[in-house]
Formats: C-alpha cells, structure tokens, sequence
C-alpha cells in the first residue's frame, strides 16, 4: 500500500512570459498528502498561513510559469489525524473534488503529484483502476459512482506522461542523499496515490489534444520515502519541476 500524494501542474500557453501579468503565465500547481510531500511544497503555497508569508511560485526563475501547492496539514500529526485538513485530505471524495475544482481554476499544461511511499524518488509510470481500494478514514470509504474513474474499465492501466527519465537523471546527478529512479513496471498501489495518479492521467488523456481550449502535456505520479528530509525533498521537487517545464517548452502546443 502507497498513501499518499501531491500534484504539479501547469496551464496556459506562453512558456516565456517576462513581462506577462500573472493571469498570463501557465501555472503550475502542486498539492500533496503526508509529510514530507505536504511540507516540501511549503514555499509554493499561495496561502500566507502556509509559505510563511512569502509565494516563491510567481514567475518562478524566471522560466514563464507560475507555480501553486496544495496540501493538507496535520497539527496533531498523521497518527491522531491520518487524514488531515484542508485541501487534498486523504479522502476519495475530497481528493476527487478538489482535482476537478483546481484543474478548472489552473488549466493545467502539466500535472505532478507527489505522495508518500517506497521512494526514495520514485517517478511511477503506470496507474490502475483498481477493482478494490483501501478504505479511507471517513465514510463513504471507497470511491464513489460521482468521480470520474469509476467511468474507466476496471483494471485499465493508463500510462504517465512525466519526462520520467530525465527527471530521475537530473535528480541524481546533485548529488543528493537520495536515489531517483524511474518505476517502468510496477503502479503507485491500491489508496489515494494510485487514485490521484489515475485521475491525472485521465485530465491529461482528455486534454492531450494541441486544438483543446485547456491542453495538458503531461502527468505524472511521484512516491517519496518517509524519511527523506523536506530540504532534500524540496530540492528534489525544484530540479522535477525544472525538468518538466523544460519538456514542456519543447513540446508547446502548436495552433
């Protein structure tokens, strides 16, 4: 079992965008479940109570994008309170919700969860719809008829589109005190990773068109050990997001 999660996303068109407003710029949007995903994306945080008073995301480096997370906090910790507050909770429903709103609001080129798991940077490739998932911690337990991925076949694996290898590359040529690596076989489990990693492999299937009025180019899952320490996790998050938004600046949508 793999709980556990956090996204990345980014919308609009322009990827080189100095000068724009932020309504502008593609945005980037990050959300996540159990430390140390939730805490590494503090700085992405549009919420003043949750980046410490500072949004690093606006224009970030200069690369044309803007950058938001979203993610449950746990004040008594994940023991008293495994499914948290706020946005992302480690809920079916909730997850389900929240996506469809923040993918309406964002429009996002790119998506990127990240959740807790095996890692240590595990970049996962497949995502199943699973006939059984673990239940949640608040009824209804299970995913309901009114999300989308009871729509899809059972067991129907949907592939995601992440630049998987070049960010496992990237991750490890700095040297960090964790390994990247890219999980060409397995899937991200039966609880919420899984779950969130099939939803956003189905935005992006049904926005893959360059004629859609919201493209997506990619989408992608990423598991992260428990123990990994939220500076390195973060470092890890930027040189990903990097990655991403240069395959992105590659593959522009053309119309």
């Amino acid at each position: 079992m793999k709980p556990t999660t956090i996204i990345i996303a980014l919308t609009a068109l322009a990827l080189t965008s100095a000068g724009c407003t932020t309504a502008d710029r593609p945005t980037v949007l990050l959300t996540g479940f159990w430390p140390p995903s939730n805490e590494m994306l503090r700085p992405f945080s549009p919420d003043p109570e949750l980046n410490g008073g500072t949004w690093a995301g606006q224009n970030w480096r200069n690369l044309g994008c803007d950058v938001y997370a979203y993610f449950p906090t746990f004040p008594n910790g994940t023991d008293a309170n495994p499914a948290g507050t706020g946005t992302f909770r480690v809920d079916y429903q909730a997850v389900s919700a929240d996506l469809d709103r923040l993918t309406r609001k964002h429009r996002p080129r790119a998506i990127i969860a990240f959740g807790r798991g095996d890692g240590p940077w595990e970049i996962e490739y497949n995502a199943i719809n699973r006939t059984e998932w673990v239940d949640d911690y608040s009824a209804p337990t299970q995913p309901t008829s009114d999300t989308a991925i009871t729509t899809s076949a059972p067991a129907r694996v949907l592939n995601l589109t992440l630049p998987a290898q070049q960010i496992a590359d990237a991750v490890n040529a700095a040297d960090l005190p964790l390994t990247a690596w890219v999980d060409w076989t397995g899937h991200p489990g039966s609880f919420l990773c899984n779950y969130t990693a099939y939803k956003v492999a189905q935005y992006q299937r049904a926005n893959s068109s360059p004629d859609s009025p919201n493209p997506c180019t990619a989408a992608g899952f990423i598991h992260i050990a428990p123990n990994v320490p939220t500076k390195t996790a973060q470092t890890a998050a930027k040189i990903t997001l990097q990655q991403v938004i240069t395959s992105l600046k590659a593959n522009k949508p053309k119309k």
